[in-house]
């Protein structure tokens, strides 16, 4: 038998009667994907802490019998057995649940990944990889596979972590295909993609097995989901957003938003420490209060509240967590500034940096290796799977080691930072930098209290850390709000509702798209980010309207937004940036600030409360050319998007970010739209 045939109304699956590879997905009479190489991937953990990688080729004997594909005569592992049983889903879908038995005592399970899935390499891929990307044809041809491994490495498509949401997409003309983890623990996963010859991608799933392995058998207690939808990234996200996060308790927020959401107030960031580069000596803005005359000009020009976001503001210099607590420059200048901006109806938040111990700066003299071990916190650290350290994190920021956030004292040393901030007036408190979307570290620690390999408990150890750190909070009768960098993965959406944005991480993999905000905005309004490597990956000056482009692509995605300033005041490209270089023209960016934030407040009920919907009505307008530093796109003259209320009414909006009149056709109808300005159309619900 060469191929195996599996029917689902208007859907067929087939499989390889050779090696259960799945070969095809037929919908309509539609090819969604390519034949995959491999059936599938494992990976045990040795009692050494080596590695042993299986796959079908391991394996002698392979059949199918009544939806169940079964791997069996395992040569490296004598009595393994490894099975995926097939059922059908809806609107043509397959469900997938691999398992293993005949595990021996000395392997430990560590990721299962099945089925393996290809596609054409022509087709085109969303990566749910910070808040969404399109991968471009490079990206395709050259990425290497990649692996869940200690030390972390969260540049990959770690979930939840970077990668936001459990699923990825390919469709080409007609139709497309979405592969998804219906994964309600949402448990460590790698959401990746690597070429498998010159015409075919392999996309995998890897799923991490902790906590998984009873008497010599590890079950996956979710299914992996094939599901054809129609072409483009917005209906993928659709799919995942009706059929996954919707009933996803994950989502339930156990806390009250501050009024001040409300207000959409623009985020104003900058560093008290270091020109433009991180360094120890204080710049301008120390004292704290010095920076508010700035502050309120600002304010007054984009007629909008402002939170001043401080960046290198802790004790012993930038980056440098936990124990942050008193501020450089003194607790008595941060409170002046604190009350100013109270004073004056704005809020004050700061940056942390994450679930790290800084063994050792490389900014400044800084060692925190006398209290690392006065407080004995060697006990409370992740460590790998032959019990080693993690080396650093921000390699060039410093040399530390992980709290596992497992254990009870790394909690404590984190709550006790949270209620100082708390207490002292915070109004935000990014204290996840690093952690990137939330993600929970690795560790494999025997004496921890949680299983040996990463799996599922690391989401359900943040998910309790996080919601211990909110209760502390509101003990210390304190609305602060909670956040990280890049937008908040999937189970942290309602602990993190405000977070840091980071869709320039997405350039390097192709064209960044608002995946995240489609599929997440009416559980969390984010901020547009401090825009770290923005200068180091974009032309400034090929395109010194970038920062216009950006803001208004950020606002049709349903962002606060937020600007990044010098010590000089000006507002710059974003974190990172040369201050020896030219800033962006600095007097278009009030102008579009301030008309952006008010239609924001005034569209509420769309743009705060609701959800992006497919765009209804094509808008035909101009070109506009980014300049990246190694290519350039293409995209209209004119930012726009589409919105849902709850009642059903859609809202268009359409941004004109350039200092001329641009005129484009809506719906048949000629429109010029004002510089810097924003035309909405209200339709009704459909």
């Amino acid at each position: 038998m060469n191929e195996i045939h599996w029917n689902n109304g208007e859907s067929r699956l087939v499989l390889s009667g050779k090696n259960g590879a799945v070969l095809a997905l037929e919908h309509r009479n539609l090819s969604l994907l390519a034949p995959a190489e491999r059936a599938f991937s494992l990976r045990f953990l040795r009692q050494n802490g080596d590695y042993l990688e299986l796959d079908d080729t391991c394996f002698s004997s392979f059949r199918f019998e009544a939806g169940e594909a079964r791997w069996s005569e395992c040569r490296p592992v004598p009595g393994l057995l490894f099975t995926l049983k097939i059922r059908n889903g809806e609107d043509g879908s397959f469900r997938f649940r691999p398992a293993l038995s005949g595990i021996p005592a000395d392997l430990l399970p560590d990721f299962i990944e099945a089925p393996h899935i290809a596609i054409p390499l022509n087709h085109e891929l969303f990566y749910p990889f910070s808040e969404g990307v399109i991968v471009s044809e490079r990206e395709k041809r050259n990425r290497k596979v990649q692996h869940i491994e200690f030390p972390d490495n969260l540049g990959i498509g770690y979930y939840p972590g970077l990668c936001q949401m459990q699923f990825l997409a390919a469709w080409r003309n007609e139709g497309g295909v979405c592969f998804v983890a219906d994964d309600p623990r949402h448990t460590t996963k790698a959401l990746e993609f690597a070429p498998e010859a010159d015409d075919r991608l392999g996309l995998r799933i890897e799923t991490m097995c902790g906590g998984l392995l009873r008497s010599g058998c590890c079950e996956l207690p979710f299914d992996l989901l094939l599901q054809p939808v129609p072409p483009g990234w917005q209906a993928a996200c659709d799919f995942y957003r009706q059929n996954v996060v919707k009933r996803d308790p994950a989502m339930n927020r156990r806390f009250p938003l501050p009024e001040w959401l409300e207000e959409s107030p623009v985020t104003v960031i900058y560093p008290v420490r270091g020109t433009g580069t991180i360094t120890p000596e204080p710049n301008r803005f120390l004292p704290y209060e010095n920076a508010f005359p700035r502050l309120q000009e600002l304010a007054e020009a984009f007629d909008s509240k402002v939170m001043a976001l401080l960046m290198r503001w802790e004790q012993h210099g930038p980056w440098h967590p936990p124990f942050y607590w008193p501020p450089v420059g003194g607790a008595e200048s941060f409170r002046k500034l604190r009350d100013l901006l109270h004073g004056a109806g704005h809020l004050l938040g700061v940056y942390g940096s994450g679930t790290s111990f800084t063994m050792q700066s490389r900014i400044n003299n800084y060692s925190g290796r006398a209290e690392y071990e006065a407080r004995q916190l060697e006990s409370c650290m992740a460590r790998g799977p032959k019990g080693e350290s993690r080396a650093t994190i921000c390699d060039m920021i410093r040399e530390s080691e992980t709290f596992c956030i497992a254990e009870r004292k790394s909690r404590e040393i984190f709550k006790e930072q949270v209620r100082i901030l708390a207490q002292e007036g915070v109004d935000y408190f990014q204290i996840l930098d690093q952690n990137l979307g939330g993600a929970s570290f690795l560790c494999y620690r025997k004496d921890h209290h949680h299983p040996p390999v990463p799996g599922a408990w690391q989401t359900e150890a943040m998910r309790e850390f996080l919601d211990e750190l909110n209760d502390t909070i509101h003990a210390a009768g304190s609305r602060m709000l909670l956040g990280t960098e890049c937008a908040a993965a999937g189970p942290y959406v309602a602990a993190l509702p405000f977070n840091d944005l980071r869709d320039v991480f997405g350039i390097n993999y192709g064209q960044p798209v608002p995946g995240f905000q489609y599929v997440f905005h009416r559980y969390a309004n984010n901020f547009f980010g401090n825009q770290c490597d923005a200068e180091q990956k974009i032309d400034c000056v090929k395109s010194p309207d970038n920062l216009q482009f950006r803001l208004a692509r950020a606002f049709c995605s349903g962002e606060m937004l937020s600007v990044m300033l010098r010590d000089s005041g000006e507002i710059d490209w974003g974190a990172a940036s040369d201050w020896n270089h030219p800033a962006p023209p600095q007097e278009p960016l009030p102008v579009l600030i301030r008309n952006l934030n008010a239609a924001r407040r005034r569209h509420r009920e769309f743009l705060l409360h609701g959800e992006m919907a497919e765009f209804p009505c094509p808008v035909e307008c101009g070109s506009y050319t980014l300049h990246y530093r190694k290519r350039q796109e293409i995209f209209p003259s004119i930012a726009s998007s589409g919105w849902r209320a709850a009642d059903g009414r859609i809202l268009q909006c359409f941004v004109n970010f350039l200092t001329e009149p641009q005129q484009c056709r809506i719906g048949g109808r000629t429109y010029t739209i004002p510089p810097l300005e924003v035309l909405t159309r209200e339709l009704p619900g459909v």
